[in-house]
């Protein structure tokens, strides 16, 4: 299947250089490290600790609808990278009231928990990476 779908993210920009570390990793090597159990046990396991009722399927769509309702994406890259196939699909997923209410439905120490786990990313990935949180190769 030759797909393309556009990996930017203009509020965490710092993801740049992890884009760039997977764009030049060599073909045929798997991107990821671990099975796909073993990424559903963990996904249950924070969700548990979260308290979120979320399945790994709604990443699918939740970073493109939150990319139009802060108007980051226009329509067609939201599409391609929602992988809806129209733009009725976009629209349906893309309201804002749909997103203010799943976090809203979230328990105001779930919310808490997610805004110090958010704010704790970059840090968490770049370190992965072997980065810096400048995004910059540590030595």
């Amino acid at each position: 299947m030759d797909d393309s779908v556009v990996l930017n993210c203009k509020r965490q920009q710092w993801m740049t250089p992890l884009w760039a570390a997977l764009a030049g990793a060599p073909r045929g090597k798997p991107v990821r490290t671990f099975t796909r159990p073993e990424l559903a046990k963990q996904f249950r396991e924070t969700r548990s600790q979260l308290g979120a009722p979320a399945v790994p399927y709604m990443m699918r769509h939740s970073g493109p609808s939150i990319d139009r309702a802060l108007q980051f994406r226009p329509l067609d890259d939201a599409r391609k990278r929602g992988r809806w196939a129209s733009r009725k699909s976009v629209a349906r997923h893309e309201k804002a009231a749909r997103l203010s209410k799943a976090w809203h439905d979230l328990a105001l120490a779930s919310q808490r928990r997610c805004e110090a786990l958010d704010a704790r990313l970059e840090e968490q990935l770049l370190r992965g990476a072997g980065r810096g949180a400048s995004g910059t190769a540590r030595r």
